[in-house]
């Protein structure tokens, strides 16, 4: 509690306690002169009655003595009666006036301390009045202390939050200090590093895995505004896949579409894994005849029933040109159910499905066919580069960008129009692109999205450089 507070508490229960004595010394005061009084009325009542008892005694005497006398005749004892009988009529008559008088006066002192008593009575009911105010003052500063008791701890918790809350600034403060002398001394020997080790860090942090540091706030917009012009726009189901890291954008990705000829670059990739592992030989020939004749033929078309193809010219012109009937003579050498199966082993779902001649595929169908064409075109010499050859110089290559190479294979059948590929970029990555606008403009369409998957690749990048030069600067 506030000392001013005290101290005026204090002056005030010693104003209240000289009041309570100054009352007590009234009313002492008081019932001492009441019971004085009652004292002498008292005296006088007794004084009344000895008087009375006295008179009373003496007329017995009187009496006693009159009637004792012996008088002979009669006159005398009827004058003697009379004396008596008067004389008992004056001391009666006597009695009665001084009765009367101590009477009277004893009435009057009554009523004067009647009037005694009411004015200690309104005395007293006055003083217990004035002791109420004072106790209701009391109490209302009782009250007020309890307020200002209240107001005091309220305060007291305020200032003990505020210091509570100045520590943890203080804490966080010293915790954010600590970690820039931490940046400062890392800093200081990055520039210790040579510049050997300097690529190296910057080499290892390019080549390192997607991570939280790429996925900026930049790299977010573009997506969500690339969506949103998607959807607005085309009928489509795109993946994009860095080979590098594995920074990967997906839209639409659970629609199926029928495959085209987009299943010609898994009979390259399956007979070139035979070749590649000697089980076939890609000089070997078929014949061609009446039953290998289909629409859509550029290459057999000028070829002559009888004549013999090799495989590798099979294969050549299956992706280059997308020859249909070169197609159905692949898939008689290899076997539909194992080109199936090849299909499914590498993750597909969709691989010649309904045992259609050309099937069905996904975007995720066509990821698992160029991840393992990227796989053996890294690590299967000279026939890897072979095969990488025929997709590059594809006669529909719609996702081609300046003077980048990329390793494609298109498929179009009455509405649907796919071109998928590999971007051999400065950092390679897979780009398919599947869709229903095959009565559109549709090598417009696919070559503009292919750009604007382009820019979103290239902005990644952009983002990752700046992160990792910050390592090493």
């Amino acid at each position: 509690m506030p000392r001013t507070a005290t101290k005026n508490k204090s002056s005030d229960n010693k104003k209240v306690a000289s009041k309570k004595k100054k009352t007590d010394n009234k009313k002492t005061s008081i019932k001492r002169s009441y019971n004085k009084k009652l004292e002498k009325v008292s005296s006088k009542e007794e004084s009344v009655s000895k008087v009375t008892k006295e008179k009373k005694k003496d007329t017995k005497t009187k009496v006693s003595k009159l009637s004792h006398e012996k008088v002979d005749n009669s006159s005398n004892k009827k004058i003697v009666k009379e004396d008596l009988i008067i004389t008992k009529e004056i001391d009666i008559s006597e009695l009665d006036n001084y009765l009367k008088e101590e009477s009277k006066e004893a009435m009057d002192l009554a009523e004067t301390q009647k009037i005694e008593i009411d004015k200690i009575s309104d005395a007293l009911k006055k003083e217990e009045m004035e002791r109420d105010e004072d106790y209701q003052f009391l109490i209302g500063i009782d009250k007020k202390d309890s307020l200002n008791i209240r107001k005091f701890f309220l305060i007291i918790l305020i200032v003990i939050l505020i210091i509570a809350l100045l520590m943890i600034s203080l804490s966080k403060i010293s915790h954010s200090v600590k970690s820039e002398e931490k940046i400062i001394i890392n800093t200081n020997k990055k520039e210790t590093y040579s510049e050997e080790m300097k690529e190296k860090i910057y080499n290892d942090c390019m080549n390192s895995s997607f991570n939280n540091e790429d996925d900026s706030k930049e790299i977010q917009k573009y997506i969500t505004e690339l969506n949103s012009y998607l959807v607005s726009n085309y009928n489509t189901s795109i993946m994009y896949y860095d080979l590098s890291n594995g920074f990967t954008y997906k839209y639409n990705e659970g629609k199926v579409y029928y495959a085209a000829s987009v299943i010609k670059l898994l009979d390259g990739l399956y007979v070139y894994n035979k070749a590649f592992n000697n089980e076939i030989n890609l000089d070997d020939k078929m014949k061609y005849t009446e039953e290998y004749i289909y629409d859509a033929s550029k290459f057999m078309s000028t070829k002559q029933l009888g004549e013999e193809i090799s495989i590798r010219e099979l294969v050549k012109n299956a992706i280059m040109v997308s020859d249909n009937s070169a197609h159905m003579m692949l898939l008689s050498y290899v076997g539909k159910n194992n080109l199936r199966n090849y299909g499914l082993s590498l993750g597909a779902t969709n691989t010649l499905l309904n045992d259609d001649n050309f099937g069905y595929i996904d975007v995720k169908d066509a990821f698992a066919y160029l991840k393992e064409l990227y796989e053996f075109i890294n690590n299967s010499g000279e026939l890897g580069l072979e095969l990488k050859q025929f997709l590059v110089d594809s006669e529909q290559n719609d996702l081609k960008i300046d003077n980048i190479d990329v390793a494609t294979k298109y498929g179009e059948y009455d509405y649907t129009y796919h071109n998928i590929g590999i971007v051999y970029d400065e950092h390679p990555y897979i780009l398919i692109v599947l869709t229903e606008e095959g009565r559109r403009e549709y090598e417009e369409i696919v070559n503009e999205i292919s750009n604007t998957i382009n820019d979103l690749h290239h902005l990644y990048y952009t983002n990752r450089e700046s992160v990792c030069r910050g390592k090493v600067n």
